[in-house]
Parts: C-alpha cells; structure tokens; sequence
C-alpha cells in the first residue's frame, strides 16, 4: 500500500506520514517537521525553493514534475509558482540549501543555519 506526503503530492510514500517516516520529495520528517510548521507552511517553503526532489539516492519517478505531482493532494499551483518551479526542476538538488525566505521560527529538522538563509 502507498499513502500520499500532504505536504507535496508524492503519492508513492512506503509509510504512512507519521512516526519519522521522511517523504523523499519534500523532506518532511512527520512527527518533527510539521511538529512546529503547517503541512500548508511547509509546502509554500517547498514551493518557494523550486519544489525540487530532494532524496540523492532514491531517482525522482520519470517522468515527474512537482507541478503534476501537486495535483494529488488538490493543490493547484499558481502562475507565480510556476515560474519559480520550473526553472529549478532542472537542476533540483534538495530543497533545504536552496531556500530562499525568511522566518521567525526554526527551520525544519532543527538546522536552524537555514532559517534566515538568503538566496541572492
């Protein structure tokens, strides 16, 4: 059986989203990620880095496309959005080190170095 990330989409989770488990898309941990953040935060911060597919070791579904995969959980993206996706699909490297916006609270996983990171 596959559950779906409420966070981004990916409709192929092994886990049910709790309990640690990590979405490979977004990188949620759930229990720990959305402990302090909305599952609606921590998209638009996916959203806002380029949505890219984070794990390294396990490839991205082909072909896949944050846009369509959004879609799963209802989530239409904007035409603002899109321009901030597209380009980066191109060269997704994992969503933590590309963020690019500033908030009071600690950044997911507790690497709080990210949460006043400034993209220029």
């Amino acid at each position: 059986m596959n559950y779906t990330c409420p966070v981004c989409g990916f409709d192929s989770l092994r886990r049910p989203p709790k309990n640690y488990s990590i979405c490979p898309c977004c990188s949620t941990e759930f229990g720990t990620s959305d402990f302090s953040w909305t599952h609606d935060e921590l998209r638009q911060q996916w959203i806002a880095s380029g949505a890219p597919w984070s794990d390294k070791f396990l490839p991205k579904p082909s072909p896949w496309t944050a846009i369509e995969q959004l879609r799963n959980i209802g989530y239409f993206v904007t035409d603002a959005e899109k321009r901030v996706i597209t380009p980066a699909q191109k060269n997704s490297v994992g969503w933590l080190g590309q963020q690019n916006y500033r908030i009071g609270r600690q950044a997911p996983f507790g690497d709080s170095q990210f949460a006043e990171f400034a993209h220029e």
